[in-house]
């Protein structure tokens, strides 16, 4: 290839590259969506706090920006190495709070916490070893978010939860009818079976605790510029029993009293389940 045609191609990639920037596909993930939200509710003068618990916080991808926004995160992480990892990103943030505990429906309990060292995104506390290649476990203590928080509990306006299947346990100790966060985001898995529970259970316990559940679906599509991400939403009432629930799906519940805000900012991407 001749100089001018690698420059050509150069320049090309560059501006692929900022045009994905542009379009910013992390926009239209569940991050993306609570951001939004809660800017929405800022401007309207309807947040009422900023406390969020991030469960699974891995390396950080939702606690770092919140936290840049001035919330108080409390990041809930297992595992040692990302949490020896978090440690040293959040380091002497006013806005972090670390805990290496594994939230679940009960506290002080020492259980066992199952992990792949070459995937460090995968760990949980029930062995769900046909996802490990290299299985290890670690011993760590529970805690829930009701004894996590304290008096706090009832400025918790934001809950992620994505334990690998664990979801319906940690949202259990969040004492629910008394947090009422506005937004709760839980990541469905098939995960979920080594609990006991499926996807319908983790929607009617948030359904039953006072919100409007959504089936957040991401879709990837192809285009000139690379692959974009776009989010739909379908009630969940309409979902259940579908056997295609599954990867790339979160359970959304959003408290009844802004869920009106919520379908203003995002009733266009309100479709039937099966689009």
């Amino acid at each position: 290839m001749s100089g001018a045609a690698r420059r050509s191609e150069e320049g090309l990639a560059r501006l692929r590259s900022q045009m994905s920037a542009a379009m910013e596909p992390r926009a239209l993930t569940s991050f993306g969506v609570a951001d939004q939200f809660f800017q929405y509710l800022k401007k309207s003068g309807r947040l009422r706090n900023r406390v969020f618990a991030d469960i699974g916080a891995n390396l950080g991808s939702w606690t770092h920006p919140f936290a840049m926004r001035y919330w108080r995160v409390l990041a809930f992480e297992a595992y040692s190495r990302n949490f020896e990892a978090l440690s040293k990103k959040f380091a002497g943030s006013n806005y972090v709070e670390l805990v290496r505990k594994a939230v679940w429906d009960e506290s002080g309990k020492s259980v066992d916490f199952f992990y792949d060292e070459t995937r460090p995104g995968i760990g949980s506390i029930r062995n769900n070893s046909e996802h490990f290649r290299e299985e290890t476990r670690e011993t760590v203590e529970t805690i829930t978010i009701a004894d996590a928080l304290g008096e706090d509990l009832e400025k918790l306006e934001l809950i992620k939860t994505d334990v690998e299947g664990a979801e319906l346990q940690t949202l259990k100790g969040a004492d629910l009818p008394r947090s009422q966060p506005s937004v709760i985001v839980a990541e469905i898995s098939g995960r979920s079976a080594a609990f006991g529970y499926g996807p319908d259970d983790l929607a009617a316990f948030i359904a039953g605790a006072g919100y409007d559940v959504f089936l957040m679906m991401a879709k990837a599509r192809e285009n000139s510029f690379g692959a974009l991400e776009r989010i739909h939403f379908a009630p969940y009432t309409t979902c259940v029993g579908r056997p295609a629930i599954g990867a790339n799906m979160d359970a959304l519940g959003v408290r009844k009293d802004v869920a009106a805000d919520f379908a203003d900012l995002f009733g266009r991407h309100f479709v039937e389940y099966g689009y």
